[in-house]
């Protein structure tokens, strides 16, 4: 403002300004007759010298057509804006301010086209790995479809379930067999009692533990009767309960030859 006004009162010759063409200010510089648009006839050598420097034209009569201003075109150079964010900002955040920019910047003005800004081209300055995926491929999937905050949560669940999974598919290549082992050993506890009973059975001294013998055998079929078994298992569970069925057997044979 400050410099504006010098130049209209004539304390300076030219100034220089990084404002939109459309603002009050400029708009006013360019319809007053004392002031003049210099001509960069080096635009293009300023641009390779100094790189956030950009050749723009502005094209004859598309400030005031019925006036005619400018009178014709008039080369220029512009700065680049960058839209910087800090290294700890969120990806959502930075898709965020990308799209909040398309929005804004990308409608066509007196320089650029529709669709034209903002661009990914930065030479001094390394774009966020985020923001260049997303002028390369676009919002992210889950973002196309679902609102936001579900979006980003969706995607926040997926990058804590890709080191889960690296540890529950190994473990569930571990898990049938830890299963399958868990149930037999629920099986051959009992098949352990029954032929220890049954070494008893046979011994000569068995023939004095006969209602000892049949307690436990009570308590065996007891126990196997009530045994949590999946149903493909039954087949061990039915060859458990017939070799009980067979000491049982063996302990009344024993009693009769006791009796006899």
């Amino acid at each position: 403002g400050d410099a504006a006004a010098a130049l209209l009162k004539g304390e300076a010759d030219a100034v220089f300004l990084t404002m939109a063409v459309e603002s009050e200010l400029v708009q006013k510089l360019l319809r007053d007759p004392n002031v003049a648009l210099l001509n960069f006839r080096q635009a293009d050598a300023l641009g390779r010298l100094f790189p956030y420097l950009s050749k723009v034209v502005l094209p004859a009569g598309v400030v005031d057509l019925a006036r005619n201003i400018p009178a014709s075109d008039v080369t220029l150079v512009a700065p680049a804006t960058s839209l910087l964010v800090r290294n700890d900002v969120h990806p959502a955040i930075v898709r965020l301010l990308v799209e909040a920019a398309k929005v804004v910047h990308g409608r066509a003005g007196l320089f650029q086209r529709p669709g034209e800004f903002p661009v990914s081209l930065d030479t001094e300055i390394q774009m966020d790995p985020d923001a260049v995926r997303y002028y390369a491929n676009g919002p992210p999937f889950f973002e196309r479809y679902l609102p936001f905050w579900l979006a980003v949560f969706v995607e926040r669940m997926a990058v804590m379930l890709i080191p889960i999974a690296t540890i529950l598919i190994p473990l569930g290549k571990f898990l049938p067999a830890i299963y399958r082992w868990r149930v037999k050993q629920r099986i051959f506890y009992w098949y352990d009692k029954l032929k220890l009973l049954e070494r008893k059975v046979a011994a000569d001294r068995g023939r004095d533990q006969i209602w000892a013998f049949k307690a436990e055998i009570s308590r065996i079929e007891e126990a196997v009767s009530v045994i949590p078994i999946p149903l493909a298992y039954s087949d061990q569970l039915y060859s458990l309960r017939a070799a009980v069925d067979l000491v049982r057997n063996r302990v009344a044979a024993l009693e009769m030859a006791a009796v006899a």
